[in-house]
């Protein structure tokens, strides 16, 4: 789920304004900045030889990153952080399958204002 949240929001993302994607996934952030140039040059493969999982997604993240400025920002997962309460919930519901309603627009008309206060 964090590959295609990470996928998502910024398959969603048009602009050219920098980004910075919060995340509360260690395995994201660092599989970006840290692995994902060893894994290529090895042909997929992890420090251990082994194939590395997820290969589709990393993929797909890699190329919606593509030609973006990111700045990828870890946020501890279940403490209470609004926006990571918000994703928790979004994530949920999706899992439930129930729907949820998203916001896509200017951060200013954002219904959850003390999220962006918080960030």
């Amino acid at each position: 789920m964090e590959l295609t949240g990470a996928i998502e929001a910024l398959a969603s993302v048009s602009s050219d304004e920098p980004i910075i994607l919060h995340t509360d996934s260690q395995y994201v952030i660092k599989g970006m900045t840290e692995w994902i140039e060893g894994w290529i040059a090895k042909g997929w493969r992890n420090s251990q030889k082994k194939p590395v999982l997820n290969r589709d997604l990393w993929e797909r993240l890699l190329e919606v990153s593509k030609g973006k400025s990111i700045t990828w920002n870890f946020v501890r997962g279940h403490a209470d952080t609004a926006g990571n309460i918000r994703c928790d919930e979004i994530a949920t519901r999706f899992a439930d399958g129930e729907t949820v309603k998203l916001y896509n627009g200017p951060k200013e008309n954002y219904e959850f204002q003390q999220i962006l206060k918080s960030i």
